[in-house]
């Protein structure tokens, strides 16, 4: 995450031949290794952040991190497992039409 949790940058895989993708831990289990490993980033953040001068660029890079989690703590995380249930409530009959019926 970039600047106020934006995405600032993109990566391109396999645009100049072979690429190939790894699955790391269990299928469907992504998103909950991100938001642990945010949480950790920011654990680290936080215990690194008691050893450096927080006016040194080192110290506002902490500063950031922990803010970054903060932010996705009290925005992002609170609404996962609402998003999660109102997605399991949709309907979503409207894609079962078959193509040929438009």
């Amino acid at each position: 995450m970039g600047l106020h949790g934006s995405a600032t940058c993109g990566l391109s895989f396999g645009e100049n031949g072979r690429c190939r993708g790894i699955l790391l831990g269990e299928h469907q289990t992504g998103m909950a290794k991100m938001f642990q490993m945010m949480l950790e980033q920011g654990l680290l953040a936080r215990d690194k952040l008691k050893t450096t001068d927080p006016s040194s660029s080192g110290g506002i890079f902490y500063q950031g991190k922990i803010e970054t989690v903060r932010f996705f703590c009290r925005n992002i995380l609170t609404n996962v497992f609402f998003r999660h249930i109102s997605f399991q409530q949709e309907d979503t009959s409207a894609l079962d039409i078959r193509e040929e019926a438009f």
